[in-house]
């Protein structure tokens, strides 16, 4: 139901909220459907046994969770009927802003790691499994450091453009708090694609003139530029849109001025289908996860040099 304080009430009409709420629904399917395979295919077969796949599966289950959060916080509901409206949004949009940006600083380190192992194997290092480790903890911990300012009475969190769900609040209060929010906005949302494409250049340069790298990594690397092309596709206009939002503020423009409830419909499923075209991706790009995917179909198995073999 819409709520009536709702800063974007007016962007939609009834039949307009029903039908971007019935395409995230939609979009949400498709994208936990994928994930689900993609991450039994790698955790339920010898790919498990690689960390690097690994670290791709839970990137995938993080992704799985934070598509089904919105269903189960409704289902929820119910036993929070002790908490006013304003805690529920809070609860809500804390829930909703720590996966988003568990989502993106895990796929970030995703990332950070193809850099790592290049480095370590093209100067004949010892690659040590604790790395792994200190990539779930960065996220976590970015994750919680963006997500966390309105739990002690900084920013604070407000319904999104549905007018359905909670986020971090995008509407400037005035105060110095604007500085933190468009400093939450550059960290969450610039930071990390800056990192991505840094990462993934020098972990390419270095394969292209590493003499000892395994073919499987070379190959993962090049499947994962492929899936950050893919979610940087999917992110742009979500993210173009919320920046809009900042910057009409900074020029004193009401920023329900630039959007219409076509562009933001369509910026919202693109960003909720990211992961369904990643995997769609990632299966388009690395013959490991086709085999094992769908082994059935193929002829040939990838071996460990990368080259195919005949069953």
């Amino acid at each position: 139901m819409e709520n009536e304080t709702c800063f974007w009430r007016g962007l939609f009409d009834t039949n307009e909220r029903n039908v971007l709420q019935e395409g995230m629904i939609a979009t949400g399917i498709f994208s936990v459907a994928l994930c689900a395979w993609v991450t039994g295919t790698i955790l339920l077969t010898d790919l498990r046994s690689n960390w690097s796949y690994k670290n791709l599966a839970n990137f995938y289950i993080i992704a799985c969770i934070r598509r089904l959060l919105p269903t189960i916080l409704n289902n929820l509901t119910v036993f929070l009927f002790f908490l006013s409206d304003v805690e529920k949004c809070d609860v809500d949009g804390f829930l909703e802003t720590f996966f988003a940006v568990f989502e993106v600083e895990f796929l970030t380190h995703i990332c950070i790691e193809r850099y790592v192992i290049a480095k370590y194997v093209n100067n004949g290092w010892d690659l040590k499994n604790s790395h792994y480790t200190l990539y779930y903890f960065l996220s976590v911990m970015f994750s919680f450091v963006y997500s966390a300012p309105p739990l002690f009475g900084v920013v604070g969190f407000a319904r999104d453009f549905t007018c359905t769900s909670c986020i971090l609040d995008m509407i400037f209060p005035g105060t110095w708090e604007n500085a933190l929010m468009i400093a939450i906005f550059v960290l969450r949302s610039v930071k990390p694609a800056i990192f991505m494409i840094i990462m993934l250049k020098w972990a390419s340069k270095l394969e292209r003139q590493c003499i000892n790298c395994d073919k499987i990594d070379m190959q993962l690397t090049n499947s994962i530029v492929a899936i950050i092309a893919a979610h940087f596709i999917c992110w742009a206009p979500i993210v173009f849109i919320r920046g809009l939002v900042i910057i009409s503020q900074l020029l004193n423009i009401n920023p329900m001025v630039y959007l219409c409830a076509d562009w933001i419909s369509w910026a919202m499923w693109m960003h909720w289908i990211a992961p369904a075209v990643s995997v769609i991706t990632l299966f388009a790009t690395n013959d490991r996860i086709c085999y094992y995917s769908y082994g059935v179909f193929v002829s040939s198995k990838p071996d460990d040099d990368g080259k195919e073999k005949e069953h």
